[in-house]
Parts: C-alpha cells; structure tokens; sequence
C-alpha cells in the first residue's frame, strides 16, 4: 500500500471530492469558490476552476473525464474542458 498523500491548494474548507472515471485524478471543491484537479500520480495540482461567488459545494465529471461541473452555492453550474481549462 502507498503512503498517504497531502493534496494542498484550498483555502478554507474542502466540501466535495471527486475521483475521474479513470481514477487517475482527483477534483476537489471548497469554500474559497474554486474546484481544483490533482493528478494522484504526481500529487500535483493540474487546474483550478474560479469564477464562482460563492461556496464550491459539488462536483460531476462526464463519463469520458474530459469535461468537469462544478455547483456552488451561487446557483451556478459550470462545466470546464479538463484538459484545456477553458469553460465549455
């Protein structure tokens, strides 16, 4: 079994992680308005999701994994291109 890994990045609380369909990453969203995208090979940080007002309280990748939508308490879902991240 590998050691645990500390993923950093939130500033404040962490509600919701997600895994990708291929359980290569990990998404995460909190209290500071972003969702943030960790490769779990490399622990490191590989997009940050802003432009919400509010709390990041949920997350859906598509099937595929290429596409992320985070909700927030801003009544707002926004959908971003994984590997670009730009907003779909």
């Amino acid at each position: 079994m590998a050691a645990p890994t500390t993923l950093s990045g939130h500033d404040g609380l962490v509600y919701s992680v997600s895994f990708s369909p291929d359980g290569k990453f990990l998404a995460c969203s909190g209290a500071d308005r972003t969702a943030r995208i960790f490769d779990l090979a490399t622990g490191q940080q590989t997009m940050a999701v802003e432009g919400h007002n509010d709390w990041v309280t949920n997350l859906a990748w598509s099937p595929d994994g290429t596409k992320l939508a985070p909700s927030a308490r801003d009544k707002r879902v926004k959908v971003w291109d994984v590997k670009t991240g730009e907003p779909v």
